[in-house]
């Protein structure tokens, strides 16, 4: 009796191991089949969202042009008719003052430097906030009295140069119902800084005296103030410019013309004085002595195309 128990067992045992080994053959081969009913592991895609460590602020370029063919005019002649943060009161100063001031957008900003006569080597600064007035840019120094023209009429100054400050920081645009945009807020402030005047005399720095930075020194050149918020992705182009010469007339005429004036007066239609003697170049603007290299002896040719890109986060928060 005990024998054929023990019989019936083995048999149950060896229909188990056999059902088993079935079932994990049948599990192999569904496996190396792909089941259509399986669920698939999810695969990474790219990433889609604002990069983290992308520099914020105002991003800075400077492009050296000789300006011989009004490169200039013709490349911007078709945004001065753009929208402009500026209002006409502040544009129309800095124009008398020489300081063309043009809003194009910063995804035009390659091909516009494309079509410029170039001179130099480019320059360009990664996008940062500047809490504190820093120095961007400096003209060249001259070594007598100049004259310049200014918003006010002509100006005379002693020896020494301009420099151009800024200051720029993220701030909050217009607050919707669900969005908190960021603009980026500018200023930009020109000193004259008289020949020796950043070296202090041995007699004065023992006198007592507050802490006294590059910033504040020399004369304030209030005609050359500039003060706007831009919005992502702007940029704004300053260029030494004569107020009364007209972008949209320049760019009309052939890009080989050089600037000798009997020529260009042909070229324009206009009658040439055949008793007048050679063309006296105006005085340069205070422009032209920030961002040219102007004098009062001629007409500048080279000039220092200042591009100032706003780079600010897409959303405004008060803890970044």
């Amino acid at each position: 009796m005990r024998t054929n128990e023990f019989h019936s067992w083995a048999c149950a045992l060896r229909h188990v191991a056999g059902a088993a080994a079935t079932c994990a053959v049948l599990a192999a081969l569904t496996a190396c089949g792909g089941s259509t009913n399986k669920p698939t592991s999810p695969v990474a895609g790219p990433i889609v969202g604002p990069v983290l460590n992308e520099p914020k602020g105002l991003e800075i370029r400077q492009w050296p042009v000789d300006d011989a063919t009004d490169s200039i005019a013709r490349a911007l002649a078709p945004y001065e008719s753009a929208e402009s943060p500026l209002d006409a009161r502040t544009r129309d100063r800095l124009r008398r003052a020489g300081l063309r001031v043009t809003v194009v957008p910063a995804a035009d900003l390659d091909a516009i430097q494309q079509t410029l006569r170039l001179a130099g080597r480019l320059d360009q600064q990664s996008a940062r906030e500047f809490l504190e007035w820093s120095l961007i840019a400096s003209g060249p120094q001259w070594n007598a009295l100049a004259t310049f023209i200014t918003d006010r009429g002509s100006l005379a100054l002693p020896p020494g140069r301009f420099a151009i400050f800024t200051r720029a920081w993220v701030a909050p645009g217009e607050f919707s119902q669900s969005d908190a945009p960021a603009k980026l807020r500018l200023d930009l402030m020109t000193r004259h800084l008289e020949e020796g005047s950043e070296r202090p005399s041995f007699e004065d720095l023992l006198k007592p005296q507050q802490r006294r930075t590059l910033a504040d020194a020399g004369a304030r050149v209030e005609a050359l103030d500039l003060s706007t918020e831009l919005g992502p992705d702007q940029a704004l182009i300053l260029v030494p410019e004569y107020p009364d010469r007209e972008w949209t007339d320049l760019a009309r005429l052939p890009n080989y013309i050089e600037r000798e004036p009997e020529q260009r007066l042909e070229i324009e239609g206009k009658p040439a004085d055949p008793t007048a003697g050679p063309k006296v170049p105006p005085p340069p603007t205070l422009a032209h002595g920030l961002l040219s290299n102007a004098t009062d002896r001629g007409e500048p040719t080279r000039k220092l195309v200042l591009v100032l890109v706003a780079r600010p986060p897409h959303e405004f928060r008060l803890l970044r």
